[in-house]
């Protein structure tokens, strides 16, 4: 059976939503929803995944980076926030630059990766990979 088959019946998705409304004395009252979305796969799916390629946020990072430059510049140094903007500005620029750049490049490395996985097959009887 090929791999990808393996994964895709082993796979389930999963969604949820819970709503909860409560008192507690005194006339305090309280609600909540909460709402979670996910995956569930079986051991086997598990080993049959395909490769993946390691993929950062580079908007994330360069938020983090352009704050952490930008209150470091402001709190370590004398110089005027405007221009410590400009400076953590162009620092987290470059970080989201160079992570969007990263990003491509793991991409482009997976799809040999991809193109192998594509072709396996398992045999479920010994549990060996083969090409066909």
């Amino acid at each position: 059976m090929s791999k990808r088959a393996i994964y895709l019946s082993g796979t389930t998705a999963l969604e949820s939503t819970t709503t909860a409304v409560g008192t507690m004395g005194l006339g305090a009252v309280g609600a909540g929803v909460a709402h979670r979305q996910g995956t569930s796969a079986t051991a086997l799916a598990a080993e049959c995944a395909p490769p993946q390629p390691e993929i950062t946020k580079p908007f994330a990072a360069a938020w983090l980076i352009f704050c952490l430059t930008f209150f470091g510049l402001l709190f370590l140094s004398h110089l005027r926030a405007l221009h410590d903007t400009y400076i953590a500005a162009g620092v987290a620029l470059f970080v989201f630059a160079a992570l969007r750049a990263a990003n491509a490049k793991a991409v482009q490395d997976n799809a040999p990766k991809l193109a192998q996985y594509e072709m396996e097959w398992r045999c479920l009887t010994c549990a060996g990979v083969f090409v066909p």
